[in-house]
């Protein structure tokens, strides 16, 4: 009996279907980073004097964590996907 792959003597490279087997559980990651920016934040508007504004730590604290975030995620389109 002849194989249907082969054609002229060559075989066919056979398809094969990749499935996933690693996925990222991303609550944790995104538990951390939160963690960490707010600790960072926290600890920056303390930097220059022991009582803060309220708006200075709540600024200083969530550019820190969009800056944790941003290490973790990658924010845009389907355009920077690729990149």
């Amino acid at each position: 009996m002849t194989d249907k792959r082969l054609i002229s003597g060559v075989a066919k490279p056979r398809r094969v279907k990749l499935v996933p087997t690693v996925r990222i559980n991303a609550y944790p990651v995104i538990a951390e980073a939160v963690d960490n920016g707010v600790a960072y934040g926290w600890h920056r508007a303390h930097k220059h004097t022991d009582s803060p504004a309220d708006e200075t730590a709540i600024e200083e604290i969530a550019q820190a964590v969009m800056n944790e975030l941003c290490d973790v995620l990658q924010f845009g389109g389907d355009d920077d996907a690729a990149a």
